[in-house]
């Protein structure tokens, strides 16, 4: 009698614990980083901790009162989930109008025995065949790309023109009003407006605070022999040091695009490598002004970061409600560490 109660202390009690830490996860949204940061580190967990919550809920099926309890709060989390994975329904294959591909194509980056130029023109052949009347490039490099290349004919309009910038917006159409958001000295996002023939919109391209884990990429590539070392301790400090200052930065970042938002003339689509999940304080700021494009949309995991074992959804795409997303789409191209993002989508008025 005495083992039965004692278990039961124990699972109620690590039932509990679970359901905090899943709660601390949901809330990561709502909470600035620069306030608390924990709650931004339990985001990034998000899709695990809805499973085990999942699970929670089930095995709390004949204490009555505490199911409901976690039932309640597994279907406030379903929306937030259904940001990281879609269900398997039919997508929407509707073609708009015009076309977006966002990429972060991390410098051109192929085997080093490719020569520079040989490099830039690869990766632009891939996205240049889907002909996008629109394409925001994070961590691009002009002189890894041929002065007379395809894409400054088939893009005659493009900001910055300066070759120092690594965030470039190319366009088939106009280019005006264009401008830059920086932070501690580093450009986070540039802007300009494009006349389409039926309206101006505007088009931010943004690249928030890198988490700078070059040396720390294979923990997000665990292996069971690795996690027993005391160099990989070393750098799961690292890790955690680094997530928190970038969480920081970014809410700092996110503040100054808001601004731009709320103070743009013309609807505007806003698209990047965000650095962030859906569950993340940035996204959902973000998400408060604006609609995520590729919500419904497509079906399985939403996987845009390519070196992770877990399906991590850090490129965005948002849009004003006079911008129809009509169908989005990760392209899969191996030239980079992340996948391209597209959307097709028309004009309203």
């Amino acid at each position: 009698m005495r083992v039965n109660k004692i278990s039961r202390i124990v699972f109620l009690t690590t039932s509990a614990l679970a359901f905090i830490i899943y709660l601390t996860s949901l809330l990561a949204g709502f909470i600035n980083p620069g306030i608390c940061y924990i709650f931004a580190f339990a985001g990034l967990g998000f899709p695990i901790l809805y499973g085990i919550h999942l699970l929670n809920t089930l095995f709390n099926l004949k204490n009555r009162r505490w199911f409901w309890i976690l039932l309640i709060f597994l279907i406030l989390g379903s929306p937030l989930m259904l940001r990281h994975y879609s269900l398997p329904l039919k997508a929407n294959r509707n073609i708009g109008k015009y076309n977006l591909i966002s990429y972060n194509i991390e410098g051109f980056y192929m085997p080093r025995k490719a020569k520079a130029a040989e490099k830039g023109n690869g990766v632009l052949k891939d996205l240049l065949m889907q002909s996008p009347e629109i394409m925001f490039f994070q961590e691009f490099h002009f002189r890894k790309i041929k002065s007379d290349d395809e894409i400054y004919r088939q893009y005659p309009h493009y900001f910055p023109k300066e070759r120092s910038n690594t965030n470039v917006i190319f366009s088939a159409y106009p280019l005006i009003n264009g401008g830059k958001l920086s932070s501690h000295g580093e450009v986070f996002a540039v802007y300009a407006d494009v006349v389409f023939p039926e309206q101006t919109i505007r088009l931010i391209n943004v690249h928030l605070r890198s988490i700078m884990l070059n040396s720390e990429r294979k923990l997000l590539q665990p292996n069971v022999n690795e996690t027993i070392k005391r160099s990989t301790l070393r750098k799961l400090i690292r890790t955690f040091r680094k997530l928190r200052n970038a969480f920081k930065h970014r809410a700092l970042e996110i503040k100054a695009l808001k601004k731009l938002i709320e103070d743009s003339p013309f609807p505007v689509l806003l698209a990047g490598d965000f650095n962030d999940t859906p569950a993340s304080y940035a996204y959902r700021q973000i998400g408060i002004r604006l609609k995520d494009a590729s919500f419904l949309k497509g079906h399985g995991w939403r996987r845009t970061y390519l070196k992770s074992t877990f399906p991590l959804k850090i490129d965005h795409i948002f849009t004003a409600p006079q911008i129809r997303a009509m169908h989005y789409e990760h392209f899969s191209f191996g030239h980079s560490d992340h996948y391209p993002v597209g959307i097709s989508f028309d004009l309203t008025e």
